[in-house]
């Protein structure tokens, strides 16, 4: 019976967790509907270890984009780039022709990198 006990606790708080996210999500995207935001609202921020699934599908039930599972979904350039490349158009180029290299990437609708 204890087990049984210590199981339910532990999926008491996955559960409440992931509920607590997902309201969050909702109020925000309601939020930003009532402002008459267009655009789209995503989770950005880093999830807690063991719990990315649950805590991304917790931000999909509550109407919010998950902006991307893990690091290697998504090409993000931050200022920091952008000051150490010396420009945007040349962080660009560059970020593209390392994109370029990578087999089977679709990048900006430019079809297959070869």
């Amino acid at each position: 019976m204890r087990n049984i006990l210590l199981g339910e606790r532990v999926a008491l708080n996955c559960l409440s967790r992931a509920s607590g996210i997902a309201t969050v999500a909702r109020r925000l995207r309601q939020l930003a509907d009532v402002e008459g935001w267009h655009g789209e609202v995503a989770g950005t921020r880093k999830t807690t270890p063991g719990f990315r699934l649950v805590e991304k599908y917790s931000l999909l039930v509550g109407g919010m984009s998950t902006h991307r599972y893990d690091l290697s979904s998504m090409v993000m350039l931050k200022d920091n780039h952008i000051w150490s490349a010396g420009s945007i158009t040349q962080v660009l180029s560059s970020t593209f022709a390392r994109l370029s290299r990578l087999p089977g990437l679709d990048y900006l609708g430019g079809g297959k990198a070869e």
